[in-house]
């Protein structure tokens, strides 16, 4: 199960470290791959995107989207992430909340609106339609 989370994450280059010798973004991608070595139907994640580059958390992501896809390895995927992009660009089904409380729930293209944003962020943020994804600016 070790190994095959080392090379689902593609982290055969640091198979060998130790984690304190890894930088920030490579501890975030081990610990994400020891809580899907552990087999359970559902992967719980708080921020996993904290301390990578945009190549790596974009990785990550599609790695986590594949996972709950159906197929032998499928599981329920549940991730925290503050860049609404993430969300908007990987998520079937989107919890936003403010303030400890939730805003709206729903399908990702109910949920990320022009209209909710602006409620969640208190200015203006352009919903735009890309690839059939939507992307939030966050502008001036």
């Amino acid at each position: 199960m070790i190994d095959e989370a080392i090379t689902t994450f593609g982290l055969a280059p640091l198979a060998g470290r130790y984690m304190d010798e890894l930088s920030g973004g490579q501890q975030q991608r081990a610990h994400v791959a020891m809580a899907h070595a552990q087999r359970t139907d559902w992967l719980l994640l708080d921020e996993p995107l904290n301390n990578l580059d945009p190549h790596h958390a974009r990785d990550l992501m599609a790695r986590l989207h594949a996972m709950s896809r159906p197929g032998p390895a499928m599981r329920s995927v549940v991730i925290v992430v503050h860049e609404v992009n993430y969300a908007a660009a990987w998520a079937d089904h989107v919890v936003a909340m403010k303030d400890g409380s939730i805003a709206a729930a729903g399908a990702r293209e109910q949920v990320m609106t022009a209209a909710l944003m602006a409620q969640l962020y208190d200015f203006s943020c352009p919903v735009l339609q890309l690839d059939e994804r939507q992307v939030v600016l966050h502008h001036r």
